[in-house]
C-alpha cells in the first residue's frame, strides 16, 4: 500500500526515449502503458491492514511489560527506612559526623548512605516504539483515505455548505428544470474486512498514544538514523517491531527523492488528461526526457478563448492563465498562479503552507498546495492526488475549472462579490479582495462590456 506505484511514472517515462514529443507522452495514456489510477486491489489492502493491526498488537504486549533499565541511586535515608548497606555507603556513612548522635553515651548514626535501585522504562529501544507508533499511525491513516467516502452527499459537490439561493450555491446544479438529474454521488463498496482491521487498529492507537508510556517517552525522539540494539535484534517482541519498521516502513533518501520526482511528473499528466478530456489542445516548447523525468521549458492549453501555460517552478508548476478576446486573441484578463507540489505534506508542512497562504505574493495572486496525502482533514487549498484515489480526477477537474471563473456583468459589476454578496470589497491596485470569504477578483472593460475574473476563492487570513 505504500507509495512504490509513484516509482513506475519515472520507469515509464524513461522508455520514452529520444522521442522529444508531446504527443508521445500523451500516447502513453492513450495506450495504456501509463494509468493514471489503479483498481482498488482488496487482497493487497486487506493484507497490509491486517500487518498493521499485527504489530499494533504486539506494540500493545509490549506496552505492559516493557523493558527497563535499571539503576541505582544513593540517597540520605534514616536508618529504620533503609535498605541493605552497601559497603560504599558503610564508609561514606562513617565519614559523615552530621548522620551520627548520641544515645545512651555511645555514638549511634541516625541517617545512612542507602542505595536503591530505580527502574525506568525511559530507553533506546522504547522512544523507537513511539517513533513506530506515529509511523503506523500515519500507513492506517492512509488505508483509511482510500476507504474513505468523498462525495457522500450533494453538498459535498459545492463548495457552499449550505443550502441557499445564491448562484454559487447547491442548487444551481439544478436550474434548468429537467429530470431525472444524473447522480454525481459516488458509492464505493464498503470493504468490511479492512474496515474491521482498520477500526481495531484505530483503538489500539487512540490506547496508545493516550497512555502514560506514549506520553513520557515520545518527548524524547530519536535523531538520526536508528541504531540496532541488542534489545531491537533480540527480544522476541522489539526485533519483530524492528524488522516491521525496516523492512517496511524505513525509506531510503534516494528513495525519497525519486518518490518526489515520480509525485511531480504524476501531478502534470493528470494535469495534461483532464484537460484533454475537457478540449484543450497542446502545445510544448522545450520538451524532454531525462533520466525518467518530464522537462520542458512551456506547456500550453488552449480551447476557445481559455489558455492555461504551465512553467516549471522549484516549488512545482507556475499557472499562467489568459481570459481571450474571441475575435482578436487580445488579452482580456491574464492570472499567475503558483501549483506547490509535496508527495509529503505532514502538520508541520500544512502550517507553513498556510502561513504562505496568508500572505500576499506579489508575483502570485494564489496558490494550491498538492500533495499525496494522507491529511487529517480537509485543508484550505490544498488538492489531493493519488494513484489509488478514484476521486483524484474529479477533484483535480474542479481545480481546473476554478482557474476560469469569468463572469459577464451585463449590468456593470455592482462593487459586490461574487462569491459571498459582500458589499464592501477593498481594492488594492487593479485587484478586489473580499473581507468576508477572503475571494480575489479583478473587474475589466472590454468593448463596453464588463467582466469579472474571480482569481483566488477561499484562502487563509
Amino acid at each position: 500500500m505504500k507509495r512504490s506505484s509513484l516509482a513506475a511514472y519515472r520507469q515509464q517515462v524513461a522508455t520514452m526515449g529520444r522521442e522529444h514529443h508531446l504527443s508521445a507522452l500523451l500516447f502513453l495514456l492513450d495506450s495504456g502503458r501509463i494509468s493514471l489510477h489503479k483498481p482498488y486491489d482488496h487482497e493487497a489492502t486487506a493484507s497490509w491492514a491486517k500487518r498493521l493491526l499485527s504489530i499494533l498488537s504486539t506494540i500493545v504486549s509490549i506496552v505492559f511489560d516493557p523493558a527497563i533499565v535499571t539503576s541505582r541511586e544513593e540517597e540520605i535515608k534514616r536508618v529504620e527506612n533503609a535498605g541493605p548497606l552497601t559497603p560504599e555507603g558503610f564508609q561514606r556513612t562513617i565519614a559523615d559526623p552530621s548522620l551520627w548522635k548520641r544515645k545512651g553515651g555511645e555514638m549511634v548514626p541516625e541517617f545512612l548512605h542507602a542505595s536503591e535501585k530505580v527502574d525506568t522504562i525511559l530507553t533506546y529501544e522504547n522512544r523507537f516504539l513511539c517513533m513506530l507508533i506515529d509511523a503506523i499511525e500515519k500507513e492506517v491513516q492512509e488505508l483509511r483515505l482510500l476507504s474513505k467516502r468523498k462525495l457522500s452527499s450533494l453538498l459535498d459537490i459545492v463548495p457552499e455548505k449550505r443550502i441557499s439561493y445564491r448562484p454559487t450555491g447547491l442548487l444551481s446544479l439544478f436550474s434548468d428544470f429537467r429530470a431525472p438529474y444524473e447522480d454525481q454521488r459516488i458509492l464505493p463498496e464498503k470493504d468490511e474486512e479492512v474496515q474491521s482491521c482498520l477500526n481495531q487498529s484505530f483503538r489500539y492507537l487512540k490506547r496508545l498514544k493516550s497512555g502514560t508510556f506514549y506520553h513520557e517517552l515520545s518527548a524524547f525522539p530519536i535523531k538520526g538514523n536508528l541504531q540496532p540494539t541488542n534489545v531491537l535484534l533480540h527480544h522476541p517482541l522489539y526485533s519483530r517491531c524492528y524488522r516491521f519498521y525496516v523492512q517496511e516502513i524505513l525509506k531510503e533518501p534516494k528513495e525519497d527523492e525519486e518518490e518526489q520526482v515520480g509525485f511531480k511528473d504524476f501531478v502534470l499528466l493528470s494535469i495534461l488528461d483532464v484537460l484533454r478530456k475537457n478540449g484543450f489542445e497542446f502545445s510544448d516548447y522545450g520538451l524532454s526526457f531525462r533520466e525518467g523525468e518530464i522537462c520542458f521549458d512551456c506547456l500550453i492549453a488552449r480551447k476557445d478563448n481559455l489558455s492555461l501555460s504551465l512553467y516549471p517552478h522549484e516549488k512545482g508548476f507556475r499557472l499562467r492563465t489568459l481570459f481571450l478576446d474571441r475575435d482578436n486573441n487580445a488579452t482580456i484578463l491574464k492570472a499567475e498562479r503558483l501549483l506547490e507540489i509535496d508527495v509529503d505534506s505532514d502538520e508541520k508542512k500544512l502550517d507553513a503552507f498556510k502561513a504562505r497562504l496568508s500572505q500576499r505574493d506579489p508575483d502570485f495572486v494564489d496558490r494550491t498546495l498538492v500533495t499525496y496525502g494522507p491529511i487529517p482533514e480537509e485543508r484550505d487549498h490544498v488538492l489531493v492526488l493519488r494513484p489509488d484515489n478514484a476521486y483524484s480526477m474529479t477533484s483535480l477537474r474542479l481545480y481546473l475549472s476554478s482557474l476560469f471563473l469569468v463572469f459577464h456583468e451585463k449590468e456593470g459589476f455592482d462593487l459586490s462579490c461574487p462569491v459571498c454578496s459582500c458589499m464592501h470589497l477593498n481594492k488594492a491596485g487593479d485587484h478586489y479582495h473580499c473581507p468576508n470569504c477572503h475571494a480575489t477578483m479583478k473587474n475589466v472593460i472590454h468593448k463596453g462590456e464588463s467582466y469579472t475574473w474571480i482569481e483566488g476563492l477561499w484562502r487563509a487570513s
